[in-house]
């Protein structure tokens, strides 16, 4: 019983999630904040990305890859100029954050040339 209130205790959702797209790969950058001193007992065990509000892709972790975050790299084929990209984390013990970024217009776009 006490383990289970020190871990309510200790337990804590994602700090920050940075995004990072890159129009030429197509290639997502997912860096989850989420400090623990254990992260294969206390860690991100999934991603859910939002393409708009279509959820696209889900992915299960069995531990966090280091101390400090949670990383990932996802190939986002359809993501286009304009579009929103939204990433939720869940934490295995407690909470989950959601974050968004929206990929910019295409400058070599003909319609965005005066």
């Amino acid at each position: 019983m006490l383990s289970g209130i020190t871990a309510a205790l200790f337990s804590h959702p994602p700090s920050d999630i940075l995004l990072e797209f890159d129009p030429s790969s197509k290639i997502l950058k997912v860096s989850v904040n989420h400090p623990v001193p254990e992260p294969r007992k206390h860690f991100i065990y999934e991603t859910h990305v939002f393409l708009g509000k279509k959820m696209i892709l889900t992915q299960k972790f069995l531990s966090q890859n280091e101390k400090e975050n949670q990383q990932a790299l996802y190939l986002m084929n359809d993501a286009a100029p304009g579009s929103d990209i939204t990433v939720q984390a869940d934490c295995n013990l407690y909470g989950k954050l959601k974050k968004s970024i929206k990929i910019p217009p295409d400058e070599k776009d003909p319609l965005l040339q005066k």
